[in-house]
């Protein structure tokens, strides 16, 4: 579940970041609508999480390695950096644009690495399975 305080830490952060708030018309309203864009955008994202474990079909009491051997051996067979970004766009649901920019590629790299590490984890699991 969602911190409140680290939702409402998060939106100041943000808007701060932005720049001054006194040129906003209702800063009240403004940070009550941030805090709240936070808090949708983290339940999509979680939701989306637990969407793609329960099509996995994967228990938190039982690890995937132990349910899935192939698929681990699968994964094993591309990089660090490809794994993290299937991830992101797979699991997390980024976009191939923020995929790219928080794993400081383009979003093209971020496209042609993650058909390519699709591929190969394709391959992988057809010799895998019987």
């Amino acid at each position: 579940d969602v911190d409140p305080d680290d939702l409402v830490m998060a939106a100041l952060i943000r808007c701060l970041e932005r720049g001054p708030l006194r040129s906003i018309d209702d800063p009240r309203s403004y940070l009550r609508r941030a805090i709240a864009n936070l808090a949708l955008n983290e339940r999509r994202r979680l939701s989306r999480r637990n969407s793609a474990l329960r099509r996995l079909g994967t228990n938190r009491s039982q690890g995937h390695e132990d349910r899935y051997p192939a698929e681990e051996t699968a994964l094993d067979s591309i990089s660090s950096a490809d794994r993290a970004l299937l991830y992101l766009v797979h699991v997390d649901g980024y976009s191939f644009r923020e995929a790219a920019a928080l794993l400081d590629m383009s979003e093209g790299s971020a496209r042609t690495r993650a058909s390519r590490a699709r591929r190969r984890l394709r391959n992988e699991l057809s010799e895998e399975m019987p």
